[in-house]
């Protein structure tokens, strides 16, 4: 009981730690973390879960090695020599596809793949598991000779072998009833994989908070990602706005996110007005930050109907930081936050202002903020 204690108080002090947006001191508290893990027991065992929560982001080309060997040997039940210290993979909070691929195969041109090999090729019996299969992959490569250049291990390594990998990692990190996750990146990922088709996915994923997906995955995988995560309230969703169809598809993919406060949308080319005009009725009434990160062009009125569309929305945030904005523009934001009837709050809103517009908002009770690249007006409650 006395251990118990300790180590709560310990994790309330470590998880200051843990969060942190920018990357930089993410990085410092991180090693921080690391130096209380050297301490003692109780420190040891409060720290180590919160080094593990979020391992993606900070995985090196070097560390990328051990992580996936770490994973296999806290998958591996048969294996009791080479057994972790802790069961590293129930600490995983926040996953991402992207990342993890990449770890794959820089796993694959290491020297920790090569000793998997060896281990596996000591035994008389073959490997009963799929994990055990695994480790016995074989590329085709020599064994003496080693690759530095990323280039020559290019040619030799073989895609099915890792994507056979990479299934495998995610089927025994999500079919956990012990392990729920947090947040999920699809970005950058190399396979078309729907993660919400493992067994037990829905008890894993249940409780998603954030999620970064691309259109351009199967239809298969958004509809999945809509049906499973209902506590939704962060979504960042990657997409080219190429076509009508795709914009249909993503309006309605998001009003399928009732719960959503956090949205941001990253786009390689110009909105228009076909898709503002139909935007602002799509989203969560519980939004509050509301982001695009492409070049917008729409007319003043696309805008009044967005923001009509969104009644009843009280936005802390609406970011708009490459759009095109004219006075006229300026006159129906004013309007709307004026506007009993439509109860729209906006607290800040940004966007690239003129010093006209800027005079504009001020005389309004704006008060402003310059950015690095464009104009923050706050909006006085």
């Amino acid at each position: 009981m006395a251990s118990t204690f300790v180590e709560l108080c310990l994790h309330e002090i470590f998880k200051h730690f843990a969060v942190s947006e920018d990357s930089n001191e993410f990085n410092c508290n991180r090693q921080q973390l690391f130096h209380f893990a050297l301490v003692n027991r109780h420190w040891c065992n409060t720290a180590i879960p919160l080094l593990w929560r979020r391992p993606f982001p900070l995985i090196s080309e070097k560390a990328s090695a051990i992580f996936i060997s770490t994973l296999l040997n806290c998958f591996d039940k048969d294996e009791q020599e080479s057994r972790p210290l802790f069961q590293y993979n129930i600490f995983i909070k926040q996953l991402s596809l992207g990342s993890l691929s990449v770890a794959i195969f820089n796993w694959t041109n290491s020297e920790c793949y090569h000793n998997h090999n060896k281990q596996e090729s000591r035994k008389n019996d073959p490997p009963k598991s799929l994990l055990g299969k695994l480790k016995t992959i074989r590329l085709n490569r020599s064994k003496s000779k080693r690759y530095h250049n990323q280039q020559e291990s290019q040619k030799n390594y073989n895609p099915e072998s890792l994507l056979e990998t990479f299934k495998a990692i995610c089927h025994n990190l999500i079919d956990s009833t012990t392990n729920t996750f947090l947040e999920i990146e699809f970005k950058d990922c190399n396979y078309n994989y729907n993660i919400f088709q493992i067994p037990n996915s829905k008890t894993s994923l249940e409780q998603l908070r954030s999620l970064t997906i691309s259109l351009t995955d199967s239809a298969e995988l958004l509809e999945s990602t809509s049906k499973t995560c209902p506590n939704l309230s962060t979504l960042e969703i990657i997409f080219s706005l190429s076509l009508f169809s795709e914009t249909c598809q993503l309006l309605s993919y998001l009003s399928s996110f009732t719960n959503l406060k956090f949205l941001r949308i990253d786009c390689g080319t110009y909105i228009g007005d076909q898709f503002i005009n139909e935007l602002g009725k799509n989203l969560s009434k519980r939004l509050e930050t509301f982001s695009i990160k492409g070049y917008l062009k729409f007319s003043a009125d696309s805008l009044k109907l967005f923001l009509h569309g969104a009644k009843g929305i009280h936005f802390k945030s609406l970011e708009f930081p490459y759009s095109h904005i004219s006075d006229e523009h300026v006159e129906i934001i004013l309007e709307a936050i004026n506007d009993p009837n439509l109860d729209v709050l906006i607290q800040q809103i940004e966007a690239p202002l003129t010093s006209n517009q800027l005079k504009k908002c001020k005389d309004h009770g704006i008060a402003l903020k310059n950015t690095c690249s464009c104009i923050t007006c706050e909006f006085v409650s």
